[in-house]
């Protein structure tokens, strides 16, 4: 089973394959979900040529950790860049291909995440990246999408799209979601920080190039295209913030009448699934 070493212990993570495969989904779970309640996501990517890969969470499925307290938003976000980093080793390279620039690891990234996305000099010749280019795109839900924001605002990172499902109401406060907690650590309370702040976690700088929907809200990288997939009747991250947000950000949005908060596991999942690969087919090519 593949693990790589993250901060606080080994995390463990699926790669469910295709072939072809014409692109590649990383997903980031919610707090209390890991990667084998995925198998009917993939299964529905399949048929699109979309392979999936999953994280176990800190402490969550076979990854080592306290499942109560999987990590600080900064902790979080190391561990996704890692995730990243090892499925660009399974391309040979970023796995976005050679139309994108290498990543930058934001500062507070630890030295291994750093060292696995190289700068250049280990890269394949052209006719190799041509061959081996799997658009790469970005998926996190709840806890798993504030990581993902925290991510590409603090790192730049060559991904052919991000997708949103489930986002937490306290990123449009720029503060982190309460569950992201350290060892010891209460839950968190909001941030103190002014409107209009760069949402990025405590001890990474944003990075440049971003695109700001105001009020403390998300800040995203300039041209990369953005899907927000959300439920009409969820309760525990209710869409009244997702609404106003997508009203001024460069993104798209689905909102499913009926659905609560676990959008891959509610009644519209084959729908939700469908529009997800449908998506992504959409922008594979603009990575």
């Amino acid at each position: 089973m593949p693990y790589f070493v993250g901060g606080r212990g080994r995390l463990h993570y699926r790669h469910r394959p295709v072939e072809p495969s014409g692109a590649a989904l990383a997903l980031l779970p919610g707090s209390g979900q890991h990667s084998g309640h995925y198998h009917r996501f993939a299964a529905g990517l399949r048929d699109s040529g979309i392979s999936l890969w999953c994280l176990d969470t800190s402490g969550h499925g076979l990854s080592e950790g306290d499942p109560g307290r999987p990590g600080t938003l900064p902790e979080l976000t190391a561990d996704a860049l890692a995730f990243l980093a090892e499925i660009g080793s399974a391309f040979g390279s970023s796995p976005a291909g050679d139309a994108t620039p290498p990543v930058t690891a934001p500062r507070s990234a630890s030295s291994a995440s750093r060292s696995a996305w190289a700068s250049g000099s280990d890269l394949p010749s052209a006719a190799d990246r041509h061959r081996r280019r799997q658009p790469l795109f970005l998926m996190g839900h709840s806890l798993g999408a504030a990581t993902a924001l925290a991510l590409v605002a603090a790192a730049d990172i060559p991904l052919a799209g991000l997708i949103l499902c489930g986002t937490p109401a306290a990123v449009f406060d720029g503060a982190p979601p309460s569950s992201a907690r350290g060892a010891g650590d209460a839950p968190r309370s909001r941030s103190g920080r002014g409107p209009g702040t760069p949402y990025a976690p405590r001890g990474m700088e944003p990075a440049g190039r971003r695109v700001a929907a105001g009020n403390g809200a998300p800040l995203l990288p300039d041209e990369l295209p953005v899907l927000v997939v959300h439920g009409v009747d969820d309760r525990r991250a209710p869409i009244d913030r997702v609404r106003d947000w997508v009203r001024t950000a460069p993104v798209d949005f689905r909102a499913y009448p009926g659905a609560g908060h676990d959008l891959l596991h509610e009644p519209v999942h084959a729908e939700v699934t469908a529009d997800i690969a449908d998506w992504v087919c959409a922008h594979r090519g603009t990575g």
